[in-house]
């Protein structure tokens, strides 16, 4: 039988429902439950690189700050006008930085730069475009209500929960 632990997270999406519990869950739920979260955050009005970022704070950070999560509004859309990369490319990279970035001169950035290559390529692996603008053309009509984009919200959230659970990453001070 599975141990149970509650998490409550402050939901400020769905007011109604004010907490987010989130349990101790094996690797595969927690790959499913950020995906699924980075999903409902977007589609509930939190843009690509907030909502990714978010999730993962989410549900392997529960403790954080939810300011941090303003960080992520500049990377929306492409950067603001799609000329930049995806939002979910951003938000990830975002949170990769939360878990393994340095906060000193001199620290070293060795586990960060290898962990945001490995989310790019598979990224890349997946969509063969990083750039907001090139994702959004090849998905053109199928992008209908950003049914497009939420999908690869949901992606891109699942391909970092893999990452932070392959590499054993835990928040900053833990």
């Amino acid at each position: 039988m599975m141990s149970i632990t509650r998490i409550l997270a402050f939901d400020t999406l769905n007011p109604p429902s004010a907490f987010l519990i989130l349990y101790r869950m094996n690797n595969d739920n927690r790959i499913k439950t950020a995906g699924e979260l980075a999903g409902d955050y977007f589609k509930n009005g939190l843009c690509c690189s907030e909502a990714v970022f978010k999730a993962a704070l989410d549900v392997f950070a529960p403790g954080y700050t939810k300011e941090l999560v303003r960080l992520a509004t500049g990377f929306c859309g492409g950067m603001g006008d799609r000329s930049g990369p995806c939002g979910v490319h951003s938000g990830a990279i975002m949170a990769i930085g939360y878990f393994t970035g340095r906060d000193e001169p001199g620290a070293s950035d060795r586990l960060c730069r290898e962990l945001s290559a490995s989310f790019s390529n598979k990224f890349l692996e997946m969509n063969r475009e990083i750039v907001c603008k090139d994702l959004l053309h090849k998905m053109r009509w199928t992008n209908w209500n950003k049914r497009g984009c939420r999908k690869l919200t949901v992606a891109g959230a699942e391909i970092l929960a893999g990452i932070i659970i392959s590499n054993n990453l835990t928040p900053p001070g833990q």
